[in-house]
């Protein structure tokens, strides 16, 4: 079985505890080198530096093949533009358990207060977002990457809509969120900072 474990926003104090049961038992675990250094004192089995997507299919499949019990670590929550839909899409689905995190959406809407009644998800995180669609709702919040980071989808979504049609639309970053050095601010799309932001999530209030 392939067991995908969502580990939380970062810090281990958001670990739920069916995740901590599983890095105690299964025999292999799978990440990045920065998610198997941060849950070092929780795995019991061997860790596998995750490479490239395509490289970790043949790896599962043959511990499946030996009958082996395979974790394979998500930021956040795998199903969220996590990697858990990647290996649905790829591996038989009878052979994939899915054991849902803490998302980082989910940490910055619970630390402003703010409702996610009517937010639509989306992710620029290895994509384009569409910019157009986007600018359609009330509450939009996004994984970013480097690429499609805060600044760039402010200034898309000014040029999409205009300046005076978005001037009361407001923009929430959250930075390193969970961590010691989380950052958290608000601020209109022509005041948001061209600069290099650390891990961020943005939540896009268009309030038109």
């Amino acid at each position: 079985m392939i067991h995908v474990i969502g580990i939380g926003p970062g810090q281990t104090d958001y670990l739920v505890n069916r995740a901590v049961d599983l890095l105690n038992d299964l025999p292999h675990v799978y990440g990045s080198q920065r998610q198997l250094d941060s849950l070092k004192d929780y795995i019991k089995g061997k860790s596998h530096i995750l490479g490239k997507l395509g490289e970790l299919l043949p790896q599962v499949k043959a511990h499946l093949e030996k009958g082996e019990d395979v974790a394979v670590l998500a930021s956040g929550d795998p199903m969220l533009y996590g990697i858990g839909n990647y290996l649905y899409r790829n591996l038989p689905n009878q052979a994939i358990r899915i054991h849902p995190g803490i998302s980082s959406l989910q940490y910055i809407f619970s630390r402003t207060g703010m409702a996610m009644n009517d937010v639509y998800l989306t992710s620029s995180h290895g994509r384009e977002p569409n910019i157009d669609w986007i600018s359609q709702f009330p509450k939009v919040a996004m994984v970013t990457d480097d690429k499609w980071g805060p600044y760039q989808i402010a200034q898309a979504l000014l040029k999409e809509g205009g300046e005076e049609d978005l001037a009361a639309c407001q923009m929430v970053i959250g930075e390193n969120l969970s961590y010691d050095n989380e950052r958290i601010e608000k601020r209109p799309l022509s005041q948001v900072e061209d600069r290099d932001y650390a891990m961020n999530v943005v939540v896009i209030l268009n309030e038109r």
